[in-house]
């Protein structure tokens, strides 16, 4: 994607502080999209590995 979309999609990014708690460094990032809001955890690869 190109900036431009990305900023005609995307109205809001938020990053939470990191959390160590396990010895693995976990850190949630939330997308907040025009029109939708943050959408919820999806069935992604991404979220297998880090559980």
């Amino acid at each position: 994607m190109t900036p431009a979309i990305v900023n005609d999609l995307v109205s809001e990014v938020s990053v939470e502080t990191p959390d160590k708690s396990d010895r693995k460094r976990r850190q949630n990032i939330h997308i907040s999209y025009d029109l939708v809001g943050i959408l919820p955890k999806l069935n992604n690869p991404i979220y297998k590995e880090m559980a």
